[in-house]
């Protein structure tokens, strides 16, 4: 370190919180993913005899909203990254969109299966 550098923050791009919070964040978003794509997965699977192919649209509406908030996960993991490894440590990024697109597609997932559950309970046979 030389005499120069001594009040300047350090803006190399090593991890800022030494229990890596943002990146375990990070993993529990790629957990929610994964879980997500399965149950798309086993619905595709098993509710085309119910739904017909009305459960392929289900399936690509449940793919791209799960893309999509993969996507969401890591670019707000960028931004909290960034904003922690900064110089100037300002406001800290908010992921109160990707919670509640996540917790609306869970929602919309349990509301899909209790109508096929009533679907098969009230079919003759």
């Amino acid at each position: 370190m030389n005499a120069g550098d001594a009040g300047r923050p350090d803006a190399s791009p090593r991890a800022f919180d030494p229990g890596l919070q943002p990146e375990r964040t990070l993993l529990a978003w790629r957990r929610t993913v994964l879980a997500l794509t399965v149950a798309a997965l086993v619905g595709v699977r098993l509710l085309p005899p119910i739904l017909g192919p009305w459960s392929l649209l289900l399936f690509g509406a449940a793919i791209a909203a799960t893309a999509g908030i993969a996507i969401g996960a890591e670019v707000g993991y960028r931004r909290m990254h960034r904003a922690l490894t900064s110089a100037g440590l300002g406001p800290l990024p908010s992921r109160g969109g990707l919670v509640a697109a996540t917790a609306g597609l869970t929602a919309l997932a349990g509301v899909v299966g209790l109508a096929t559950w009533v679907a098969l309970v009230a079919s003759p046979g």
